[in-house]
């Protein structure tokens, strides 16, 4: 993967890049209107099309609970935990999901912190992290710029216990143009898409 080497970064932030691309033969030009209330029904599926639900995380930074860990009390708006009911209960509603991390997941609270720079992990010992998120089902992650904060060996230890595949557009390896992450992508006749509510 990653490890021992050094990378040129294309652009001063690492962004999400995981592409959705909608393949065909030929161009089509799409008819189908806006979806509105009255023209979208709550099952879209059919013979001819599936619904995909795109689920997102971001900005995590190694808070599992809603609890601030530096300043010893509870936050209600931090947690992994809170988001894990969220997604069971979006993968209960929607048949076809993704669960995809948008980055800055490493590093954040002593939660993340401490395998990095006070308790390293053991050989056999899995980032407390990367246990939630296979735990949760991730299909994919993306690398944010606080993943790098401690050094590539130790962001290579971790990612490598994923069971996910992690995501970049602007990590290559040196001197040369080659991502050093892996790309996502989905081919179907049409790709239609509207808004989660």
């Amino acid at each position: 993967m990653i490890k021992g080497k050094k990378f040129a970064i294309l652009t001063p932030v690492i962004a999400l890049s995981a592409t959705l691309v909608a393949c065909n033969d030929e161009d089509v030009e799409s008819d189908v209107d806006e979806p509105t209330d009255e023209n979208v029904e709550e099952d879209t599926d059919s013979e001819d099309t599936t619904t995909l639900s795109i689920l997102g995380t971001t900005d995590i930074h190694a808070h599992l609970m809603p609890y601030d860990y530096m300043n010893d009390e509870e936050d209600q708006t931090i947690g992994l935990s809170k988001v894990h009911t969220l997604v069971e209960e979006a993968r209960e509603e929607f048949e076809h999901t993704m669960l995809i991390d948008n980055g800055d997941t490493i590093q954040g609270s002593i939660l993340g912190d401490m395998p990095a720079q006070i308790e390293p992990l053991e050989e056999d010992e899995t980032h407390i992290i990367m246990d939630a998120m296979n735990e949760m089902d991730y299909d994919a992650a993306a690398l944010g710029n606080h993943e790098f904060n401690f050094g590539l060996d130790f962001l290579d230890e971790t990612i490598a216990d994923a069971d996910f595949p992690w995501l970049s557009a602007n990590v290559v390896e040196p001197g040369t143009e080659d991502l050093c992450m892996n790309r996502i992508r989905l081919s179907k006749k049409t790709l239609t898409v509207r808004p989660f509510r």
